[in-house]
């Protein structure tokens, strides 16, 4: 077609249907629709517009129906207003065209030309259910010849090219007005006045009818019109009790409250029957857990809701919406015993059914019942991803990794979309991550970020998640110079997204200042620390205990600065914090306890510190069983307080102890085996120097002066000490070949077991001999161990 033939063709005609959010929404909003007609595309825009005599529902109704294409400006108050969540007598405009737009998609079944456009990439979520699943546009502030504005414009015209149309004024109502919400007048009544307003605005008609037999034909489209949107409303009405649309906020509410409800009422049951503390404290962890999942929880009701996949999931979301969980959760049960037996084809609608119990289940505090309702969904649809994924992580938190492991797996075949593939991945790396086992999380992370890089872009906070993850596991291994730019790309990702004020920038900043804080760069670290501490106290609160974690890391910075008159104040306030949040026994209260104590040892307070230590311990014991991997820390750091007062023979017990829990939990090859080895053959040496992991160097030279007047130096256990100094030296060397990465304390361990040889009176071969041996056992080869054994000693 020539360019001639091109310009003589029919433009096409688009309507924008969007919300007066501000004056400088509507300008932007202008602007794009002023650069749509420079390009020959008749766009609609009620800017345009004065007061239209048919009054401006059938102006709406008109222009919907008349355009090739209704472009939606999706932002958080059009969404609201589209999905009728907004307060009545507001976004009545928006409410009109969303009952059009409805009713024409459901009858026709499909998209026929519905465009969500965004101005903004935050406002991805903003897109009405609805509508979600079409493509659309992210158009920047400045239209010009972006990509995705000439993509958009490519579809809309079909590639044809029209000759530029002309630019209508702003209508002089819509300048005159104060504020912005056009139009105002009476006819934007709510949806239940639609028929009243709809049958005077065909009375008015009429009369018009009898005055001018001219606009005969006028009227009599117009009953026409009339007649159909009538039908419309009323179908609208008659159907709204059925079609669903969720309102996150609504439903955050309803699961939060079931979650506190069900919480105070079982802790009143436990503490009426004098519960175990450990009964207690697993109360407050659930409850940790479950407030923790709430953003989870919303998003997989909303998707499973509005995928109209599932009538079982709306009609339960429904009545969780208007009459809680309890019925919801009743309902489901029912519903899907009935429906199980007699619609076997109907696998997936059942399975999502069957996760979206588990969810209410979770709400409830019940763990087991959540797990079942997962179990029935894998019953009902096997090769779904979603329910061997969620059985996984809880199973994580359970810390059942083998039987985790293997629903992460089969997640990972059975997904379909990338997206999906990136949380597999991403959980399949929390739990080798979990698990010490590094070499196997970090492939896994980076899989998952370049996953959600290709898909969302590179300034999505999804990514920036991932940034974080795979900063994490750097961070673990000593590899800070990999993991800082990855913290610090985070850390820009979400101060962009979420604002500077955000608590996931609280996060990002905590976490770039423990990595300053491990390459001694202390002050660069501390105004960070300050600042998370600030925009956690604006967003929770000054005693909540997100502020209490900030607390904690600022005053450790300060002890490290040797500030410990400036830090003691800071965890007193938050052990005060945690305390009044969750009662004396609770887990953060022993990981105040524990710091505190540090502090007090570290200032040779070591009477005031034992008590307080052993305080910590006794917590940890009764919240998470004595065979848990925390317990195992603590025990370490007692049985180090207890040597530091030469309680050696109190001290070897609770090492042993460790050391034994440790093996149990990760394994014979963790670093954390490693550490427990360590610190056990140091012990039976008896040597204390600041070789051991845990206690500064100022503390070990006023130990080792106490142990010198003593006159306890040694326990000459020389002949037990060295095997275990060689296992751990051994296990750090393995990580180091593996990984590719020299683990932060394999230097520590290879001269302390040189020192134990070389205590032995063996000769410097000897010693040389069986630190080469050691590496070969390790599996290096010769020539790449002697290049690390100069880089190490």
């Amino acid at each position: 077609m020539s360019a001639s033939e091109e310009s003589q063709a029919s433009p096409v005609r688009v309507f924008i249907s969007y919300s007066h959010d501000s004056r400088e929404h509507c300008d932007q909003v202008l602007e794009f629709a002023q650069q749509l007609r420079r390009d020959g595309i008749d766009a609609k825009l009620d800017q345009f517009e004065e007061l239209p005599a048919q009054g401006w529902p059938l102006w709406c109704a008109r222009q919907i129906l008349d355009a090739g294409y209704v472009l939606l400006i999706c932002t958080e108050i059009y969404r609201k207003r589209f999905l009728g969540l907004e307060e009545f007598g507001n976004g009545r405009g928006v409410k009109w065209e969303a009952k059009v737009i409805q009713n024409i998609l459901y009858y026709e079944e499909i998209n026929t030309g519905f465009i969500p456009v965004l101005f903004n990439d935050s406002d991805s979520r903003c897109v009405p259910e609805t509508v979600r699943e079409a493509s659309w546009y992210l158009i920047p502030a400045s239209v010009g010849d972006s990509p995705t504005y000439v993509a958009l414009r490519q579809r809309l015209t079909g590639g044809k090219r029209f000759l530029p149309l002309g630019i209508p004024v702003r209508a002089q109502a819509y300048r005159q007005r104060d504020d912005i919400s056009v139009p105002t007048v009476e006819v934007w009544e709510s949806s239940d006045r639609i028929e009243k307003k709809l049958d005077d605005l065909r009375d008015e008609q009429k009369r018009h009818e009898k005055k001018s037999a001219e606009r005969h034909r006028t009227v009599k489209w117009t009953l026409a019109a009339l007649a159909v949107l009538i039908i419309a409303g009323i179908v609208w009405l008659n159907r709204s009790t059925q079609a669903f649309f969720t309102d996150p906020e609504i439903l955050r509410e309803k699961l939060k409250e079931q979650i506190e409800q069900t919480f105070e009422q079982k802790r009143k049951e436990l503490l009426a029957r004098k519960a175990e503390t450990s009964d207690i404290n697993a109360l407050y962890s659930w409850h940790d857990t479950a407030l923790k999942r709430l953003n989870e929880s919303v998003e997989f009701i909303e998707t499973a809701a509005a995928g109209n996949r599932s009538s079982i999931v709306q009609k339960a979301a429904v009545t969780l919406q208007e009459r809680g969980v309890d019925q919801a959760l009743k309902e489901l049960t029912a519903m899907l015993d009935e429906e199980g037996q007699r619609n076997k084809e109907r696998a997936r609608e059942l399975a999502d059914a069957s996760l979206f119990k588990a969810e209410l289940e979770l709400t409830k505090l019940d763990y087991d019942g959540a797990e079942r309702a997962i179990k029935q969904a894998i019953d009902f649809d096997y090769q779904w991803w979603s329910p061997h994924n969620q059985i996984g992580n809880l199973l994580l938190e359970r810390a059942q990794w083998n039987a985790s492991e293997k629903e992460f797996m089969e997640a990972q075949r059975f997904v379909e979309k990338e997206q999906d593939a990136a949380t597999v991945l991403n959980n399949l790396a929390l739990l080798y991550y979990a698990q010490g086992q590094y070499a196997k999380a970090e492939p896994l992370y980076q899989r998952a970020l370049a996953i959600r890089e290709k898909a969302l872009g590179p300034e999505h906070p999804d990514v920036a998640q991932s940034l974080n993850n795979l900063a994490l596991l750097y961070y673990a291994q000593g590899q800070n110079a990999k993991a800082e730019p990855l913290y610090q790309r985070a850390l820009a990702i979400w101060e962009k997204a979420l604002g500077p004020e955000h608590p996931d920038v609280a996060s990002g900043l905590n976490n770039l200042a423990l990595l300053l804080q491990a390459t001694n760069r202390l002050r660069e670290a501390e105004p960070l620390m300050r600042r998370a501490l600030e925009i956690d106290e604006k967003s929770y609160g000054p005693e909540h205990p997100k502020v209490a974690t900030n607390l904690n890391n600022l005053a450790l910075l300060l002890q490290a600065t040797n500030r410990p008159g400036e830090a003691e104040p800071l965890m007193r306030r938050a052990l005060e914090i945690d305390e009044k949040s969750y009662g004396p026994e609770h887990p953060d209260v022993a990981r105040d306890l524990h710091n505190l104590a540090q502090l007090l040892q570290v200032t040779n307070r070591l009477g005031e510190a034992e008590p307080l230590m052993r305080r910590a311990l006794e917590i940890d014991e009764k919240s998470y069983g004595p065979e848990h991997p925390k317990v195992a820390v603590n025990l370490n750091d007692l049985a180090q307080l207890l040597q530091a007062t030469n309680r050696l023979g109190e001290a070897e017990p609770l090492m042993r102890r460790a050391l034994e829990i440790d093996e149990k939990s990760y394994g014979p090859e963790h670093p954390d085996v490693a550490r427990d080895l360590h610190n056990l053959a140091q012990l039976l040496k008896a040597e204390m120097r600041a070789s051991t992991v845990y206690l500064p160097e100022s503390v070990y030279a006023q130990l080792e002066a106490l142990a010198n007047n003593s006159g306890k130096k040694d326990t000459n256990r020389l002949a037990e000490a060295e095997p275990l100094m060689r296992r751990a030296l051994l296990i750090l060397l393995k990580f180091t070949r593996e990984t590719g990465h020299l683990h932060p304390y394999l230097s520590v361990a290879l001269k302390n077991y040189s020192g134990i040889l070389k205590e032995m009176s063996l000769g410097d071969e000897e010693v040389h001999k069986r630190l080469v041996q050691v590496g070969i056992d390790a599996g290096f080869d010769l020539q790449s161990y002697s290049k690390l054994l100069g880089q190490l000693l």
